[in-house]
């Protein structure tokens, strides 16, 4: 490979020669004449190899799927042992088409409305991720009226800064997603209250395309000392720590994140700090999705005999074993 495409968000079975573009094996030049343009191309072997990566690296990880709705790789990320996270009623619906156990998502988002709340709690959605109080009563009213408790973890707004662009940076002290820290622990008491509500856990994202692996294990030790101060206090056991994902991926010059040296740097410090605090060390979930399908925010095929983009055409997924 080149180096013009190994510096960029190009999948490893990807090369750059005298005749021009081939992913895994396939000519750019023949997928683009047989699928016309716009085009994105997912390189499966790619996929699975890094959905392999992150299974084997955490104890639990949800593919994003924001990051890419495309059934196919749904559907590959759930072979490969990945759990599901949803943002929207609408990816919800998604995940479920493509034959997701309902066991296995885990549904976010600071704006949901009662029919996306209603829709996860009769799907059976295996996790909520609430982002307040208001949530946690809406959520506590509508599962006690299907007569079930719905498992939630409780986003924290983890105060830390991270180098990315301001408007996809989510963790620092302004951020309008999760719970205020200093809020944090009465507000889990409350949910620990509730009869339709089960609290599993805390969760915390600081933000997009983040490079470096200092922020997490930062955000982790404020979700620890926050699990432990909850157990002091209020007996409150926090059997899940969930970081958020937000892992960055190379597209012009930037470096590639270390995903394996986050992960033993992560699970270090989780049984470090949990013996600290005199708690059990809670499961670890992560929620990349950028990382795992660079490929379609990277680059669409362009062919010189481009016709007008019609509604419909962008995105259409082909893969390429």
């Amino acid at each position: 490979m080149t180096d013009a495409v190994a510096a960029g968000p190009w999948p490893r079975n990807a090369t750059f020669d005298g005749t021009g573009l081939t992913i895994a094996g396939v000519p750019a030049a023949e997928l683009a004449h047989r699928f016309d343009t716009p085009l994105l191309v997912v390189d499966e072997d790619d996929l699975r190899s890094r959905c392999r990566l992150v299974r084997a690296t955490f104890p639990r990880a949800c593919y994003a799927v924001k990051a890419f709705t495309s059934h196919s790789v749904v559907r590959i990320a759930i072979d490969e042992g990945l759990d599901l996270l949803a943002a929207t009623g609408g990816e919800v619906e998604a995940c479920l088409r493509a034959g997701a156990p309902a066991s296995g998502v885990v549904f976010h988002g600071n704006a949901k409305t009662d029919d996306e709340i209603g829709l996860a709690l009769d799907a059976g959605i295996g996790l909520v991720i609430a982002d307040g109080l208001d949530e946690l009563r809406r959520l506590d009213v509508a599962a006690r009226e299907r007569d079930r408790a719905q498992p939630v973890l409780l986003r924290v707004v983890p105060e830390v800064e991270v180098r990315t662009h301001e408007a996809i940076a989510t963790g620092h002290d302004a951020s309008k997603f999760g719970t205020a820290l200093p809020a944090a622990l009465d507000v889990m008491r409350a949910a620990e209250a509730m009869r339709g509500v089960r609290l599993d856990g805390v969760q915390a994202h600081v933000g997009s395309q983040v490079l470096d692996v200092e922020p997490f294990l930062r955000t982790l030790d404020t979700l620890v000392e926050l699990a432990g101060r909850a157990k002091q206090a209020a007996g409150i056991v926090v059997g899940t720590i969930d970081i958020g994902g937000g892992f960055g991926v190379r597209y012009v010059d930037e470096h590639g994140f270390p995903i394996d040296v986050l992960g033993r740097a992560l699970l270090a410090r989780l049984a470090e700090g949990a013996e600290r605090w005199a708690i059990e060390v809670p499961e670890l979930l992560v929620e990349p999705g950028r990382w795992l399908v660079p490929t379609p925010a990277s680059r669409c095929i362009e062919s010189s005999r481009r016709r007008p983009w019609r509604a419909g055409d962008a995105c259409s997924p082909s893969t390429a074993a």
